[in-house]
């Protein structure tokens, strides 16, 4: 009876080392696509409201920009700049009320409105979103407050 349990737990994990192995595999050098324009809008709102910023390097364009307009002030900011920032803020959840809203939509441009609802001020992200290559990413995000 012994042998018998052995060789069931023997059976059971090289199944699931072997599952392991086919994972990993497949993971490797995957990058994930962002087919959908949607996705990428409600995964930049995930890492910006939440923290939540698995993924984030596959969101934004090469050429990615964010202008930010406040106090008769502007700002703008690269991809590297703002990909440091946000994976700094890592885990900060934003206490504010996010919705978003699709204001143009093509086969290859979204332009979508990002209001965070805080409780003295609102901030409002135009973000401009491209499809390139059947691969959907954020290419400019134009931040200003009301």
């Amino acid at each position: 009876m012994k042998n018998s349990l052995n060789s069931i737990f023997i059976v059971f994990a090289l199944i699931g080392a072997l599952v392991a192995m086919t994972s990993m595999s497949f993971a490797k050098g995957k990058t994930p696509r962002n087919t959908n324009p949607i996705t990428v809008i409600d995964s930049y709102v995930q890492i910006a409201a939440d923290g939540n910023t698995e993924g984030i390097q596959h969101l934004f364009s090469d050429d990615f920009k964010w202008t930010q307009s406040s106090n008769a002030k502007t700002k703008t900011y690269n991809k590297s700049e703002v990909v440091n920032f946000l994976k700094s803020n890592k885990g900060l959840k934003q206490n504010c009320k996010t919705t978003y809203t699709i204001m143009e939509k093509n086969e290859n441009c979204v332009m979508a409105k990002v209001e965070m609802k805080y409780d003295n001020f609102t901030k409002v992200e135009c973000i401009t979103l491209c499809n390139v290559n059947q691969e959907w990413r954020i290419n400019q995000i134009i931040e200003s407050y009301k």
